[in-house]
This record gives C-alpha cells, sequence and structure tokens, in this order.
C-alpha cells in the first residue's frame, strides 16, 4: 500500500512497528524476531533486515554518563534491521539502566523509520518495564504473547533436532519422552524448546556409553534412539558402599545388572576412626576474631619494664626462638661496629 501511494504522489505514513515478545523460556522469541527482520525487509520497511541481539551487559555501561554513549553505539549497530533486547525487564531498579532506557526512547524516535525494537522477556517483569517509562508505554504498542508449547509439539520439535543430528527415535522412545513430559511440572523456569533439546542430548550420550563397548554396529544402530537412551537415572542412587580391601570387580557386582551399561558413582563411605585427627590449634590464632587485638596492646608497660598481658586480653603467639637468636647476633654485630668506629678515628687522626 506504501508503494501505491508513493506512486500516487501522497505521502507515507511512518508507523511505528516495534514489538514487545512475552512468554516463558524457549518459546522461539529469538527465532520469531530474526523472522521479522527478514520479513521487514522484503516488504521494504527495513533496508538490510539483520539482528542485532544484545542484553543489559551490552547496553549499561560501568560509570554515569558512559551508558548513553554505549546504548548509542549499539542502536548505530542495528540501524536498518532489528535490535532485539533479551530480558529487557533487568535494565530497571538502577539509575544505569534508566539512563539506557532514556537514551533507548530518543534514539527510537530519532529513527523510527530505519530501526525496530523488540524486546523481550517474563509476562509480568515486563509489564512493570514498560510501565516505568511514558515513552516507552507509548512506543511499544504491539505485544505478542509466545504460550508454552504442547506434548505434540515438544515431541515434533524433538524429532526435528535428532534428525538435523541424524539420528531416529523409535516409538517407544517417542513414548518414554511423552512419559517424561508429563512428570515435569509446567512453569516460569520449563525450558519448553530447550527442554526437548537438552532431553535429546542426554539420550544421544547415553546412546554413545550404550555401545561404547559393541564392535560390530550397523548404521541403523547408531542412527537409532531407544527407549533406555531417555532413561533418566539422574533421580536413581547408584551409588553403592564401598568397604576397605574390596576390588573394582566386586563393587561392579553390587551394582547389578540393572545398572549395566552406566557409569556407576561410587561412595566410599568412612568411619570417625579411620579419619585423620587433626592437631588442635594453640595461640593467639585460635581465638576468636573478637578478641584479636594488635600486638603491641596486648602487653603492660610500667616505664621500660614489661609487667605482663592485658587481662582479659590475648597473650599473643609463643615467642619465636629462632628469630630471638637472629635478632641477638644482629644486635651483637651492631655493639661491635660501634665499639670498632672509635678507635680507628683515633688511629687515623694520629
Amino acid at each position: 500500500m506504501d508503494a501505491r501511494r508513493q506512486e500516487a504522489g501522497l505521502k507515507v505514513a511512518t508507523l511505528t512497528r516495534h514489538l514487545v515478545f512475552v512468554g516463558n523460556p524457549g518459546t522461539g522469541k529469538t527465532t520469531v524476531a530474526r523472522l521479522v527482520g527478514g520479513i521487514y525487509r522484503a516488504l521494504g520497511l527495513l533496508d538490510k533486515g539483520q539482528l542485532v541481539e544484545v542484553d543489559r551487559s551490552e547496553l549499561v555501561a560501568g560509570y554515569l554518563g558512559q551508558t548513553a554513549a554505549k546504548t548509542a553505539e549499539v542502536v548505530a549497530s542495528a540501524l536498518g534491521g532489528v535490535l532485539f533486547i533479551d530480558e529487557a525487564y533487568s535494565l530497571g531498579g538502577d539509575q544505569y539502566g534508566k539512563e539506557a532506557v532514556d537514551t533507548l526512547v530518543k534514539e527510537m524516535e530519532d529513527h523510527r523509520d530505519e530501526l525496530v525494537v523488540i524486546v523481550a522477556g517474563y509476562p509480568a517483569p515486563m509489564a512493570e518495564f514498560i510501565g516505568m517509562n511514558p515513552g516507552l508505554e507509548s512506543r511499544f504498542r504491539t505485544i505478542i504473547e509466545f504460550d508454552d508449547y504442547t506434548d505434540d509439539e515438544l515431541t515434533g520439535i524433538l524429532l526435528v533436532l535428532a534428525e538435523k543430528m541424524d539420528y531416529d527415535v523409535d516409538p517407544e522412545a517417542q513414548e518414554r519422552f511423552r512419559e517424561m513430559l508429563a512428570a515435569t511440572p509446567r512453569g516460569p523456569s520449563f525450558g519448553n524448546g530447550r527442554f526437548a533439546r537438552n532431553m535429546l542430548e542426554a539420550a544421544i550420550g547415553r546412546h554413545a556409553w550404550r555401545l561404547r563397548d559393541t564392535e560390530d554396529v550397523d548404521v541403523t544402530e547408531l542412527r537409532t534412539l531407544r527407549r533406555q537412551d531417555f532413561e533418566d537415572r539422574d533421580g536413581v542412587d547408584l551409588s553403592v558402599e564401598v568397604e576397605s580391601g574390596e576390588s573394582e570387580s566386586d563393587v561392579m557386582s553390587k551394582i547389578g545388572d540393572d545398572h549395566e551399561g552406566l557409569p556407576p558413582l561410587v561412595r566410599a563411605t568412612a568411619t570417625p576412626g579411620d579419619l585423620p585427627r587433626r592437631r588442635p590449634l594453640r595461640g593467639w590464632w585460635a581465638w576468636p576474631p573478637a578478641m584479636r587485638v594488635p600486638r603491641r596492646s596486648r602487653t603492660r608497660r610500667q616505664g621500660d619494664e614489661e609487667v605482663g598481658p592485658v587481662p582479659g586480653r590475648d597473650p599473643g603467639p609463643p615467642p619465636n626462638k629462632a628469630s630471638g637468636r637472629a635478632t641477638r647476633r644482629l644486635r651483637a654485630r651492631r655493639e661491635d661496629r660501634s665499639k670498632a668506629k672509635p678507635a680507628g678515628r683515633a688511629e687515623d687522626a694520629t
């Protein structure tokens, strides 16, 4: 429509295209932001369509006054494309983030025809972030909510990721993955697509461990992930008690056939009598910190004579005999030198 208006000699209105993405982690917000840049470029709304992804650390500087310049540099690198700020609500709460937000609002207004800003985060914190500055609320008019994936969608994501890695997930393994999804609580910390990716990576690791000792393995077995590869053994206690003098074969026999193919977690147990005894701490370092006082305040003096330790205070560490002998030798050398100097001067005078 804008192209038709230009052909007709009419003015083209500059519309605000900034977006707010709200949703839990792993719902595809970053992926959609990349697609938005390509779509806007194909429609002629953006010149380049590149995506510049930043967070608080790339917008906020270490000192006041530097944040504005740093934010302006980031915005300049995103001109002609999309600036994606993940977890944008982290900019609220202090004066450094406020300076970044104020600079961002000004840059969005100055470059509204060549810049698209997308902010993303959790629903509740993002609502507070948009409301912290009147300029943000007036510029972000479009809010897109990303719902959590269903079990069918997560299973489809698992299969797509496995296919990209040249793996096949057999039906029993898919059923096991659905059972794991049903047992996993869905909350703000649920990873959605990341959960499926993490489960796939863990299954690939178990698959490699299961086939580690198999010599002749065909291509089908190398590609296929089976149900046992998706068995979640992280919450199972595989530890065994090791008695003194037991060999590795005896320990492995305790593990049993149920844990075959998994690395055992061996926990050695010891009685208090087997543990080495620590020497008791003695000296001033054994006292509580509140009772430790400077060395010069540990003794009382009457004239040039030390009377003894101050009552109620730490007497200090025991004297070091070696350092005392060295001090006496050094003092004796100085006395010998002082006695020898007058005699030398008298000889020179004669």
